[in-house]
């Protein structure tokens, strides 16, 4: 379960997948292990270290990456998150009755904000298809967002039930930016 969260995580920051991400890791680790090796060769510390350093800066490099990969996809998240009440502002603008695929399409050409890639990606999928429920639940678990959630079920109960959101999507729009506040005090 892990190692499928991690592919998301490597997947929504733009790596290609798993496999590509621990070649490139491999890489990078057999330059480290022989520049690590060439300075211990020079530094002439005692061969009885040199496995142990390299093992340790292995490890290190490894960790470092892991962690690195997280932290862009949280950072992205963070953007996205403080990105939604601009959308759900938009969204109330939308006439009533506005079909969701144009929604999407919308939102996906006019970069609102970073999760416009995802749109557009689930714009893609829907014209290739896809039903428009399952192609937002995919940006749902591409970006595990609460906040993102909730826009995404909200868009989804607009879409289903076709009563008229407008109000709704500013109200949250507002609780949003309050909720923003406080945390930025």
């Amino acid at each position: 379960k892990k190692i499928n969260e991690f592919e998301l995580v490597l997947i929504q920051n733009k790596q290609k997948s798993l496999g590509k991400w621990t070649e490139k890791l491999l890489v990078n680790i057999v330059f480290i292990s022989v520049f690590c090796f060439a300075l211990l060769l020079q530094l002439k510390i005692d061969f009885v270290l040199i496995e142990p350093i390299l093992i340790g800066s292995i490890i290190a490099f490894a960790s470092i990456n892991y962690f690195w990969q997280y932290f862009v996809f949280e950072t992205r998240k963070h953007k996205i998150e403080n990105s939604m009440p601009e959308l759900l502002l938009q969204l109330s603008l939308f006439p009533n009755q506005t079909p969701l695929h144009q929604i999407i399409k919308y939102i996906s050409k006019n970069k609102i904000s970073l999760i416009a890639s995802d749109f557009q990606l689930a714009l893609n999928e829907i014209e290739k298809g896809l039903d428009v429920r399952q192609a937002l639940i995919s940006i749902k678990k591409k970006n595990k967002s609460l906040i993102i959630d909730k826009v995404i079920d909200l868009m989804i109960l607009n879409h289903e039930s076709g009563k008229d959101f407008s109000d709704i999507y500013k109200e949250m729009a507002e609780n949003l930016l309050a909720m923003q506040e406080l945390l930025r005090e």
